[in-house]
């Protein structure tokens, strides 16, 4: 199972979770999160971030940039009377990056779109 991805078996995401696992298995069999992470463990897995790579249609980072600053330019021509902000926002110039179960000393790359 973990020689293919969780989009193998309808998943939405590209790489294995416990929680995807628990899913999965679930669906066949009674199992705790806990006997999932020992045997994938003992079979010489590890939970690691995907190797970065940028989708081939992402914007640059100077052009993140100039957008950036674009939207400063705005709120301060507009002089909005309130400006909210929320917690944790920010803006990134590279790829968001998720972790998955992978073979000890493999590299995978999160795939390009």
């Amino acid at each position: 199972m973990l020689n293919k991805t969780p989009r193998d078996f309808g998943y939405q995401e590209e790489g294995w979770t416990v929680r995807i696992m628990l899913d999965f298995f679930q669906k066949k069999i009674q199992v705790k999160e806990d006997t999932i992470r020992r045997a994938i463990k003992r079979k010489g897995w590890v939970y690691k971030r995907f190797a970065k790579s940028v989708p081939r249609n992402a914007p640059s980072k100077e052009a993140k940039q100039e957008r950036i600053e674009q939207l400063i330019e705005k709120l301060k021509n507009d002089r909005p009377d309130e400006t909210f902000f929320v917690d944790e926002a920010n803006f990134m110039t590279g790829p968001y990056v998720q972790r998955g179960w992978f073979k000890r000393r493999d590299k995978k790359k999160f795939p390009a779109q």
